[in-house]
């Protein structure tokens, strides 16, 4: 039955896609390596107390962002096979402001609604908490776990509660989830006007897209051990230290070209499959219903 919910002929494509556009899928995940290597160094140094690092690290983080931008609209156009620009399919422009105005968007709403429900469930989780709790006891000092106040019919409850929540939060964004394809596509801002076209299509949406980036996880995974093994610390890993542990002793050349090439794979090996699922499903789903629904 789930197997029928993934859209293999999407996932196929989506690898096929790599190799047919090796100066753009390249140029992209140098690009975005090189700015998340020096990212990843800022706040390496920042954790273990460098002078002013913290503050340089955190203003680097919109540069992350908006090279990320432009690679995944470069990506999205060549992917709807719309008109290449700039050098090598990537660029600064329209698409590109748009789509950042899509991720805005999208937070924004993520903050509103499953945000609005985590404050619910904490609201809820801080009653059932309150069940088994003493009113004539004294008060504990210091913070208190309030999972440790669970009975074993809270806990069950507890439990319920925060799978709904999270299940709901993935629902929520896996409906938005096309507007990136659609945006670019369209030469328009779409977010809200996207929900109908994914209608009853959720469970295909995360399952394809799941499909699509197992096999980068492996990679990365793999990537992350190879270092663990031959340098002693892997990327994906906060190893570094701060307070009284030591600092970083690898080189910082070496450091950054750890997180160059663990960068590029995360452009390479999930966020082109992945945008490349989202674009085929949205003209799949585009191709069965009317013009007029988005």
């Amino acid at each position: 039955m789930l197997m029928t919910l993934i859209d293999f002929n999407a996932v196929r494509r989506a690898f096929c896609f790599l190799p047919t556009r090796p100066a753009l899928i390249g140029a992209g995940a140098a690009l975005y390596g090189v700015v998340f290597a020096i990212q990843s160094l800022l706040f390496i140094y920042a954790g273990v107390h460098t002078p002013g690092m913290m503050s340089v690290a955190v203003g680097f983080v919109p540069v992350v962002f908006g090279v990320f931008i432009v690679v995944a609209a470069g990506f999205a156009r060549a992917m709807l096979n719309k008109r290449k620009r700039g050098v090598l399919g990537l660029t600064l422009g329209g698409d590109e402001g748009r789509l950042a105005w899509v991720v805005v968007l999208i937070l924004i709403l993520i903050f509103t609604v499953p945000g609005t429900a985590l404050v619910a469930l904490s609201f809820m989780l801080t009653a059932l908490a309150l069940i088994n709790v003493d009113a004539g006891a004294e008060p504990p000092e210091g913070l208190v776990n309030i999972f440790d106040l669970f009975g074993q019919g809270e806990m069950a409850v507890a439990i319920v509660l925060v799978a709904v929540f999270i299940i709901f939060s993935l629902w929520f964004f896996l409906r938005l989830a096309l507007a990136a394809p659609a945006t670019v596509h369209a030469g328009a801002i779409k977010v809200l006007s996207i929900w109908p076209l994914s209608s009853k299509h959720s469970f295909e949406i995360a399952l394809t897209l799941t499909a699509a980036l197992i096999p980068g996880f492996v990679i990365l995974t793999g990537f992350n051990a190879l270092c663990v093994t031959v340098l002693g610390a892997g990327p994906a890993i906060i190893w570094f230290a701060s307070g009284g542990m030591d600092a970083p002793t690898l080189n910082p050349a070496v450091l950054l070209m750890m997180y160059v090439f663990y960068g590029a794979g995360k452009i390479t090996f999930l966020a082109a499959p992945g945008l490349f699922v989202l674009s085929s499903l949205y003209m799949k789903y585009l191709f069965q219903n009317a013009p007029d629904s988005v």
